[in-house]
Parts: C-alpha cells; sequence; structure tokens
C-alpha cells in the first residue's frame, strides 16, 4: 500500500485480506461501521484545517483518495458478498454430479458405531476393518489404488475422522482419543475420552465430540471440546430438559459454528433435531426438525436422513437456517 495511506485504513485493507476468516469482518455492515468512523474521523481533521486558515496549497491532498478507495474496498465488499449469497443457490456446473460406489473389502467392519470418514478433498477413505486373529484397525483407502492400507498402531480403532487439511487422522481406541500422521509415525495420545459418538476436527485446532464413558453416552450427554494437542476435554453443550444427547457434530466452513444432532431418545432417531452451537458463545440455535446425522455440503445444501431416506435441503450459511422445501436423494 502506498504510505500515504492513513494507519486505521490500512488496518481496515488488512483485516479485508487477512487469510484467516476470524479476522475478517463478520458482516460488510461492520465495515461500513468502521469506514464511516474512519471518515467522520478524517471530516473533523479537515475542518481542523479550515479553521486554522491553513493555505490553500499547505492543505492535504490525499483526503479525496483515500476515501476513494475506501468507497472502492466498501464497494467490493459488497459486490463480493452479493456475489457469495447469489453463487451459492446456483448449480454447480463446474461440479458436474458424480455417481461412486465404492468397494472397501471384505475387511470392512459393518456396524454404524464406527462409521467411516472421508478426506477434506475427497481421494481418501478411512474404515475399521478387520484383522485376522487381532482386534480391529483403522485402514486407509486412497481412490486411485485397487486395496486399501491398514495403519499401524490403530489396534482397536474406530471412529476416524480427518483434520482440516487431510494429513493427520484422530480415532478412538481403548477409551482414549489419538491422532496419527498419514505421513507416517506412531499414534499420540490426546485424551482419556472413554467413549465418541462422532467427532470433528476445526480449523481453530480443536476436535469437538461426543466423549465419555459408555455409561455417560447411554444418558444425558453433550459435546466437548479438546485441543488437537492434547488435554482435558472441556463442555460445550449440555442437554437441555428432555434432551438426552448431543452426537455426531461437523464443524461448519469458518469454525465458528459446529452442527450437531439433538435427540431426546438414544435410537429412533428419526424425530431428531439438527442443531447448532456457536463455539465461541455456546449459544444453540435449533435449523431443522426431524432427522438426523446432518452434514452441510459446500454446494450450500444440508443433507440428513429420516426414515431410511437422505435427504437434501438448500442452507443459508449466513443466517444458519434451511431454505425451501427439503427433497428426497437416496432412498
Amino acid at each position: 500500500l502506498p504510505a500515504s495511506v492513513p494507519a486505521p485504513l490500512r488496518w481496515i485493507i488488512e483485516r479485508l485480506l487477512s487469510k484467516d476468516p476470524s479476522e475478517r469482518y463478520d458482516s460488510t455492515r461492520d465495515l461500513y461501521r468502521e469506514l464511516r468512523q474512519l471518515r467522520d474521523r478524517f471530516s473533523e481533521a479537515s475542518v481542523s484545517t479550515v479553521v486554522t486558515a491553513a493555505p490553500a496549497a499547505n492543505r492535504p491532498r490525499t483526503r479525496l483518495p483515500v476515501f476513494a478507495v475506501a468507497l472502492l474496498i466498501l464497494a467490493a465488499a459488497v459486490a463480493t458478498d452479493v456475489w457469495i449469497r447469489w453463487r451459492s443457490t446456483q448449480p454447480t456446473e463446474d461440479h458436474p454430479l458424480t455417481r461412486l460406489s465404492v468397494d472397501l473389502g471384505p475387511d470392512a467392519t459393518d456396524n454404524p458405531l464406527t462409521s467411516f470418514a472421508t478426506s477434506p478433498d475427497g481421494t481418501r477413505i478411512a474404515f475399521q476393518s478387520r484383522v485376522p486373529n487381532g482386534s480391529p484397525q483403522i485402514s486407509l483407502l486412497s481412490l486411485n489404488q485397487a486395496k486399501p492400507v491398514t495403519l499401524a498402531g490403530t489396534d482397536g480403532g474406530s471412529g476416524p475422522f480427518f483434520s482440516p487439511d487431510g494429513q493427520w487422522l484422530g480415532f478412538l481406541a481403548s477409551g482414549k482419543l489419538m491422532k496419527i500422521s498419514l505421513q507416517g509415525g506412531a499414534p499420540i495420545f490426546l485424551a482419556e475420552v472413554g467413549g465418541i459418538s462422532g467427532a470433528s476436527w476445526g480449523p481453530d485446532g480443536s476436535i469437538v465430540g461426543t466423549m465419555g464413558s459408555q455409561t455417560e453416552l447411554n444418558t444425558q450427554t453433550g459435546l466437548s471440546r479438546v485441543p488437537d494437542s492434547g488435554g482435558t476435554p472441556q463442555p460445550l453443550t449440555r442437554p437441555v430438559a428432555g434432551e438426552g444427547t448431543h452426537r455426531w457434530p461437523q464443524f461448519l466452513p469458518g469454525g465458528e459454528y459446529v452442527l450437531f444432532t439433538a435427540h431426546t431418545l438414544l435410537d429412533d432417531f428419526d424425530n431428531a433435531s439438527l442443531e447448532v452451537v456457536s463455539v465461541k458463545t455456546g449459544k444453540v440455535k435449533t435449523v431443522l426438525r426431524g432427522g438426523y446425522f446432518g452434514r452441510y455440503l459446500p454446494s450450500g445444501h444440508l443433507i440428513y436422513l429420516r426414515d431410511g431416506i437422505l435427504y437434501g435441503v438448500r442452507f443459508d450459511l449466513g443466517k444458519l437456517e434451511s431454505r425451501g422445501p427439503a427433497k428426497p436423494l437416496v432412498n
């Protein structure tokens, strides 16, 4: 930026260009508010200059260009915000529908509690597999390879989930939360958790999951949060009166909110609700009733299960609200 750009405006521009989403403006309204305050500050400075009868030749000439830059920044931010919202409602022509059927092999376990996970780039699948004369382990299948490979040191592992960059895999083994680098190396202990009913790894370096002993998981259990460097799990949500469990979390883009399933029972989840919680404030909002295992997709849709059918509905990520009717996708 030119040296003539005032420090306050420079800070605004740097915040707009920050690589960390948490450091950017939450909305164009916040940006407008700061630019307006900056405008008023410069207006006062200009009035002061006139009152002191400064010669015209000596008056600052950078005021108008600075405000022109500020207005351009505001216009660009508004246009970007409008474009993002519009683009999220359009069909993804650049990513046409692809149907993929993957055979994980005869050693893959058929247990809904262990589940499987797809890497963020969609090229690998992690799942629990049987090992002859041994405990189950975590296997990894790359879609460009014919056979999966078993990850050494993951004996008894279940419930795998990927880190945001896809370079690490988290899992549960013998009541311990573990992580292992997919570049090689031994698993690393993170926390004593007892059991897990779903976990998600956030961009802020934390892992959110339903953690607790098997007895606790069969009673009222909320979501807990633990650093990916290890530590003691801290409560994130607490079931309210009438709720029995919070489970199957997913960090939403930006890392500020976590989507999860809330239900009164520990089975028959067709009548469950999908909720979101702010990791900053702990405030919870219900976004959909009558479904479970919700997942947000980059296309701007929310998918979930009900009555053995996978449904999809458009989802406004900014307002955390569904848009329009849900449609059945897969029976």
